[in-house]
């Protein structure tokens, strides 16, 4: 393969990626819109809940967020619990989607 298609497939893995993150973004707004919740950048006393990425079904990296979420005794969701809970329109139990 020539260099320029290698160049064509990168470009399509990262549109791809940039349609995945753009489509969850507007999910987590459209949850946070139904549920009266917001979205932050930081974990404080107001956090009740952090949505991770699942690296495995319910398993996700430790990273410096996920250990001050399991510290201060919040919900550890994947993104599947945010989708459930639009498409049933209510707020789901976290605990069958905590990541552990």
């Amino acid at each position: 393969k020539t260099r320029q298609q290698l160049d064509f497939k990168s470009i399509d893995v990262i549109y791809l990626h940039i349609l995945f993150i753009l489509y969850f973004l507007a999910q987590v707004e459209l949850f946070c819109s139904r549920f009266s919740a917001r979205i932050s950048n930081q974990i404080d006393e107001t956090t009740t809940h952090l949505i991770a990425s699942e690296v495995e079904q319910r398993v996700c990296c430790l990273t410096k967020k996920v250990f001050f979420a399991v510290a201060y005794h919040l919900y550890v969701t994947g993104y599947q619990w945010i989708e459930d809970c639009l498409t049933k329109q209510t707020f789901l139990n976290e605990e069958s989607y905590e990541i552990l």
